[in-house]
């Protein structure tokens, strides 16, 4: 599976992954070329990654294959799979949360099987 990389450039912005877990990640996002410290920006953006099985599909008589891969959540997935935050601690936070959440379905869908 190719996963999601540490580090890249994307509509003006560097996005550097700060943390994660196989279901979540935390990415700094920064001008990519601040030119002075008032122009400066920078967010913490906390994401659901998305993993896509591996696929082949035909474009313009030209096969094309597409290897399993993860997937930073699109503009129209914002807010169900992506997050927004101004600092680490509370993006954090967020994350620890997010992260638990799903540890504890896990645990339910395995306790279920059990029984």
């Amino acid at each position: 599976m190719r996963l999601l990389e540490k580090e890249f450039i994307l509509k003006g912005f560097r996005f550097t992954q700060m943390e994660g877990n196989e279901n979540f990640t935390i990415y700094l996002k920064e001008n990519n070329v601040p030119v002075d410290s008032l122009s400066y920006y920078y967010c913490y953006e906390v994401i659901k990654i998305i993993k896509r099985n591996a696929e082949s599909f035909n474009r313009f008589s030209t096969q094309i294959e597409m290897p399993s891969r993860e997937l930073y959540p699109n503009d129209n997935n914002w807010g169900l799979q992506g997050w927004t935050f101004q600092d680490l601690p509370t993006a954090e936070g967020y994350f620890i949360k997010l992260s638990e959440k799903v540890d504890s379905t896990e645990l339910m869908r395995v306790k279920k099987q059990h029984i």
